[in-house]
């Protein structure tokens, strides 16, 4: 888990690295995850003989051992025999010993550190340089089954990186134990997910021991547990109630603690700091402009990027530094940002985020596990948030993941967890207008258009700048060949793509590729060229008793208007039925209306929650059951 890693380089695509490491660099060689296919109950494509994981704490060190041995019954189970490890500056790789046996228990490979792949420097897509090392391998045999068994020794130079091990999988675990010894006069706080299984507790001679242990654990399947432990489902998250690093002492295991140590942390790196309330005479619709022009600022002038050496990765650099660079991660370009809001008089606060791409924050086991850094400012009896990291999000928007969550407000006095707000669907809007002219042909010509904002927007802003006019046409193709009829795009035009401040706007072209069938005088066509839904049917429900996530509430409007040649008059045009269905997660709607010389149809759908709970699974079902029955939308056009 990303657990005391306080990796605050990333952002939400962070999670093939940052939790990886905060599984190895603390204790647990990372197995790549990956869907595990049963064969015969008894049988699985892969298991794990034992996992074993001793940690020895001494003062603000630590000593950990991990030794483990996986079997690999098929070849659909060699997906998780890829060995990952990591280390850097705090966290030293030790020693690493891995065999590997055939089905007669004869040794047929054995590797230490040395003769691993190793790569070092280079971090994510979002990283210009890491001093994280990644060390990993793929033991293979030419039959099966083969087991890999590994040995590993870690140091780590602070508690800070204390976390616990993982001791179940997708994959069954025949015997596990997990011992931790500290200090007897050092509290160590400890939580399991997911499983239910409790230490047994020794002190003697000063030390206290705690072990955990258990046999023939089952493979895990997340979508029976509950939303916070299936994210963490098989963990033992461990926290030092006292640690120093950074050159800071944390002392009192609680959110305001929490808070307090990294406000420590971050002191000096601001050039202005409010210490009370704000003394600016700023109107509050001066205040308002004034905050949307530092975001801006901030925003504009400084590149997402991070080179984490060090304590960098987990301290922010100065804001003169920042400024002079132009470039930051997220918690140098929230510091930045908060720092110049006080220049203004506008008191505002670091807020440490878990991105929900990544997961849940625990609210009952305070920890370290954040992976983002925002700002949030005061306004009045109100708050204004920011993410000075998201390209494009206007003034006063938060890109999805970092909605609807628990994080830490950072003030001087301590942390205080709160929820960051939640956006209405209205603000995640995407309208889709078509005119469509029926050719007496039955070929279809539709001129179009694709208006979008909130989450959508930003997600085309991110996606369509690196088309070229070609590939923006052939997307659009696929577009607007969601429903039954296929589309041949002439024409895509981009509007307001580089303006996140505008509605993003897409204009097209399109012809049908082949005519509507005239089916014993009539034409049956689906107005409706878009996919509708979120996708989901009775197999992605069955026995889940966690939520569906949705992302973000959002809105889709199809607004359709049907032309037909002089020889079909808008007379000899039925329309569907008119109707309204309401649920507490989303609507659904549609009306008709006819012209003189033209008829149109409206249908929106909207989800109005992040989240569906189980005990709405089969309104859900029904809903999404509705929206996809093309055929309650059809336009009839008969022929005279």
């Amino acid at each position: 888990m990303l657990s005391n890693l306080f990796l605050w380089s990333a952002k939400s695509n962070v999670r093939a690295i940052a939790r990886s490491v905060g599984l190895v660099l603390v204790a647990v060689i990372l197995i790549l995850p990956g869907g595990t296919v049963m064969t015969q109950p008894d049988q699985p494509d892969a298991y794990y003989d034992f996992l074993r994981w001793n940690c020895r704490i001494k003062g603000n060190r630590a000593r950990v051992s991990v030794h483990n041995r996986i079997t690999i019954n098929h070849k659909r189970g060699e997906e998780h025999a890829h060995l990952v490890f990591y280390e850097n500056k705090f966290v030293r790789l030790k020693k690493v010993e891995i065999i590997v046996e055939d089905s007669r228990g004869q040794v047929i490979g054995s590797y230490d550190k040395n003769d691993l792949s190793r790569d070092c420097g280079f971090g994510a897509g979002y990283q210009v340089f890491s001093d994280i090392c990644t060390y990993y391998l793929a033991p293979t045999s030419a039959g099966y089954p083969y087991a890999i068994e590994y040995h590993l020794e870690q140091e780590l130079k602070s508690l800070f990186f204390l976390s616990g091990p993982r001791v179940a999988y997708d994959i069954p675990v025949n015997s596990m134990e997990s011992r931790l010894e500290c200090p007897a006069d050092l509290k160590v706080h400890y939580k399991v997910y997911g499983l239910d299984i409790n230490p047994e507790e020794t002190v003697s001679d000063g030390d206290r021991v705690l072990i955990f242990s258990g046999n023939d654990i089952p493979a895990i399947d997340t979508d029976t547990l509950s939303r916070l432990d299936g994210s963490r489902a098989g963990e033992i998250c461990v926290v030092a109630d006292e640690f120093d690093f950074a050159g800071r002492e944390f002392s009192g295991w609680n959110w305001s603690g929490i808070g307090a140590w990294y406000a420590d942390v971050a002191r000096d790196r601001y050039e202005h700091r409010l210490s009370g309330p704000s003394s600016s005479a700023l109107s509050q619709p001066d205040a308002l402009e004034t905050m949307k022009q530092v975001y801006n600022s901030v925003s504009n002038k400084t590149r997402y990027v991070s080179v984490s050496v060090g304590v960098s990765g987990w301290r922010p650099r100065k804001v003169e530094e920042t400024r002079k660079t132009r470039y930051g991660d997220c918690k140098d370009m929230s510091t930045l940002l908060v720092s110049d809001l006080a220049q203004h008089g506008i008191e505002a606060f670091p807020v440490l985020v878990l991105t929900r791409d990544e997961g849940y924050v625990d609210p009952d086991f305070p920890s370290f596990e954040f992976n983002h850094v925002i700002a949030v400012a005061l306004h009045g009896n109100d708050t204004v948030w920011m993410d000075p990291t998201c390209q494009w999000c206007p003034f006063g928007e938060l890109p999805w993941t970092d909605e609807a969550t628990s994080a830490l407000l950072v003030t001087d006095t301590g942390g205080v967890l709160v929820n960051t707000p939640r956006a209405p669907s209205e603000k995640n809007h995407t309208t889709r207008e078509v005119r469509i002219e029926v050719q007496p042909s039955g070929k279809l010509v539709a001129v179009g258009s694709i208006t979008a904002t909130g989450g959508r927007a930003r997600y085309l802003r991110g996606y369509l700048p690196h088309m070229t006019r070609q590939e923006i046409r052939e997307w659009m193709g696929r577009v607007v060949s969601s429903g039954n009829t296929r589309f041949a795009v002439k024409d895509a035009e981009i509007i307001n793509c580089n303006d996140r401040d505008a509605p993003l706007r897409v204009t097209f072209k399109a012809l049908s590729t082949t005519p509507v069938p005239l089916v014993n005088g009539v034409r049956f066509f689906d107005p409706i060229l878009f996919n509708v839904g979120l996708g989901y049917d009775q197999t992605d429900v069955e026995g889940r008793i966690r939520p569906i996530n949705i992302s973000y509430p959002l809105t889709v409007t199809d607004r359709v208007v049907i032309i037909t040649d002089s020889a079909q008059v808008v007379d000899s045009v039925r329309l569907p039925d008119e109707f309204q269905t309401e649920y507490r997660f989303g609507s659904r709607s549609l009306t008709a209306w006819r012209g003189a010389d033209s008829c149109g149809i409206e249908m929106i759908h909207s989800y109005e929650v992040y989240e569906v709970i189980p005990e709405e699974f089969d309104d859900l079902m029904a809903f999404e059951a509705a929206l996809k029955t093309r055929a309650d939308h059809y336009v009839r056009i008969f022929s005279r």
